[in-house]
């Protein structure tokens, strides 16, 4: 019964699963699927937790201590009685049990600026984890943009050949007329052949497209996948007006800089660590206990005289209760240096942080000096391929005419839709990588990544 229920919970599973990876996926479900399951992601993200937990360590060291401690001692042969404070000969045992308190008035404030380095830590390293998801949904924006243009590379090779196969029932019933040579109809079928392996090509690139995007998902199939073909708009070149240093100020907020100027605060704070080791400490400790002892007897006066009686554990325990309340000063004179270079390792810290942060912003700068002339590259190379598959598409309409009655070879006719086909996909080509560098640019600007 176990196993058949065993079964059923793992065939109802696998039923769940391909459904869900049946079902379309869309350009942001494919994005949230992988934030939520990547595995880059989550060991990042345990950073986090180790964080989390060292600043609730340093929380908790503003707090003061509180401990219970005890002991048992047997001692053989002469020894001390610690109550009693004199020599005794007989083997003996004591107890000890109290409870001891300490707090720290003051170090330096060496405990809150632990405090606030670790804060600047926690922020950090969740900066850290955003600048990750970020490269991660950019990887899968382009996965998924190479498997709408590799979809529309096969349509297009796909209409081309549906195109050459009606000319060649064309041409074959010019040539059995007699209007055409035989040669004409070989070229159109050499044409037809050659369109066909460019449709296989463009096959194999869509299924490696859509693999790299499985890949990157972690999913366990290939052939349930499939996207979600969106209506796709090409933006106007006035939205890339904004200039450089515009983007650069709006992406001050990046992950990548929020997390280097975090950074820098984390070194600065355990600058303040450092010194405080230089500064006196003031501590209060407080205890409260007491003990028993074997040796210690209890006297009693009967008629005059003392009389000698065992002392129970119960009366010596109150009796022997004490409390103690200090006060701890150290004033630090001469540590072999390690104070002072503990404050010199922090100083130059601080250096390599400002020089990190630096190095983020120049790196960003640069990025995003690319990204801006990427994107208007992309859409003059756009513009140029429209306007060239517009004009080849008017060409190729008079060609045809031609070739219809019989003015055009076949050769040229050929090399007229060679160049027709090949600027169709120079378009389909220019179009993708438009919206993708052009989304790059918006992701500076922080903004989402749109396909409209």
């Amino acid at each position: 019964m176990r196993i058949l229920t065993i079964v059923a919970i793992a065939l109802l599973f696998f039923q769940t699963n391909t459904k869900a990876q049946s079902e379309s996926w869309s350009l942001d479900s494919c994005i949230n699927y992988a934030l939520e399951n990547n595995i880059q992601i989550k060991q990042i993200e345990l950073n986090i937790r180790v964080n989390e937990s060292n600043l609730t360590k340093s929380k908790a060291a503003l707090l003061p201590s509180l401990n219970l401690g005890g002991s048992y001692n047997m001692n053989f042969g002469t020894a001390v009685d610690p109550f009693t404070y004199q020599f005794v000969e007989s083997n003996t045992s004591s107890m000890n049990l109290g409870l001891s308190s300490s707090l720290i008035i003051f170090n330096g404030l060496r405990n809150y600026h632990t405090m606030e380095r670790e804060k600047y830590n926690l922020k950090a390293a969740m900066s850290d984890v955003a600048r990750i998801k970020n490269d991660i949904s950019l990887n899968i924006a382009l996965g998924y943009l190479n498997i709408l243009l590799s979809r529309e590379l096969v349509n297009n090779a796909t209409h081309q050949l549906a195109s050459t196969t009606l000319q060649i029932d064309k041409t074959k019933k010019l040539v059995d007329a007699g209007s055409l040579p035989y040669g004409n109809l070989l070229e159109i079928e050499a044409q037809a052949a050659s369109e066909k392996l460019q449709l296989v090509s463009s096959k194999n690139q869509l299924i490696n497209a859509r693999l790299i995007l499985i890949q990157f998902l972690d999913l366990d199939t290939i052939s349930e996948f499939n996207i979600v073909v969106p209506v796709i708009s090409v933006p106007a070149q006035t939205e890339l007006l904004v200039s450089v240093n515009d983007i650069y100020a709006q992406a001050q907020q990046l992950p990548q800089i929020v997390g280097a100027e975090l950074k820098l605060q984390s070194a600065e704070t355990g600058l303040n660590i450092a010194r405080s080791y230089n500064m006196p400490n003031l501590s209060l400790n407080a205890s409260y206990g007491s003990g028993y002892s074997s040796a210690r007897s209890k006297y009693t006066v009967v008629e005059g005289f003392p009389v000698e009686e065992d002392y129970p554990y119960g009366e010596q325990f109150v009796d022997n209760l004490s409390t103690s309340l200090a006060l701890r000063l150290n004033i630090p004179i001469f540590n072999n240096y390690n104070a002072k270079n503990a404050v010199q390792i922090s100083i130059i810290g601080i250096e390599n942080q400002r020089y990190q942060l630096q190095l983020e912003k120049n790196r960003l700068y640069k990025e995003i000096q690319q990204a801006y002339t990427d994107a208007l590259g992309a859409y003059e190379k756009f513009i140029a391929s429209s306007k060239n598959y517009e004009a080849l598409t008017e060409s190729f309409k008079y060609t045809q005419k031609k070739f219809d009655v019989g003015m055009l070879t076949s050769v040229d006719y050929n090399l007229a839709k060679t160049r027709l086909t090949k600027s169709e996909s120079d378009l389909t080509a220019a179009k993708y990588e438009f919206i993708f560098k052009k989304n790059v640019l918006n992701f500076y600007s922080g903004k989402a990544f749109s396909l409209k």
